[in-house]
Formats: structure tokens, C-alpha cells, sequence
């Protein structure tokens, strides 16, 4: 799955009524966005987290970067944070 198929799959996932993210997909949400300062730098890569409104974010930060021509960075790996009102399921 390229970056794009992931952002449309995250998007279109975040309205179903689990949006079950594995901890790779929301890792490379993260980068895609460029690790927006509200949001954690990485979850574990083996935590399934419930994102709603926080993935539709990510995704519509990640298609403005893409557009606008941003180059993606993978970040350092840092503390394993929970995101607000989420559930991390390890």
C-alpha cells in the first residue's frame, strides 16, 4: 500500500465504528503529517488504538503536505505516548 492508499484507507477506516489502527499505520500517519505538536511522536508499533477525529486530522495534514510538495522525514523513535481518549490495546 502506497501513501496515498493509506491515507484514503485510514480516512475512509476512521468512520467505521471501530477505526482500529494498528501502531505501524498510525507511526506512518504520524510521518505523513510531519508529527503534528498535539498528537504523539509514535505509539508501539504492536498497539491497536481506536482513532476517530485524530486520524481524519492526520489525514487531511498529511494530503495538504503531499500537495504542497512536503518531502517526508521518518522521525527518531520516541516514549511510547497514548493519544487523548483512546484506548491502546497491546
Amino acid at each position: 500500500m502506497n501513501d496515498e492508499e493509506l491515507i484514503d484507507y485510514c480516512d475512509m477506516h476512521s468512520e467505521s465504528d471501530r477505526a482500529l489502527f494498528s501502531g505501524s499505520q498510525i507511526n506512518r500517519m504520524l510521518e505523513l503529517a510531519g508529527h503534528p505538536e498535539s498528537f504523539a511522536r509514535r505509539v508501539s508499533p504492536n498497539a491497536w488504538i481506536s482513532m476517530h477525529d485524530e486520524m481524519k486530522t492526520l489525514c487531511f495534514i498529511a494530503r495538504a503536505r503531499i500537495r504542497m510538495g512536503e518531502e517526508v522525514i521518518p522521525q527518531v523513535p520516541c516514549k511510547i505516548i497514548q493519544f487523548p481518549g483512546t484506548i491502546a490495546r497491546t
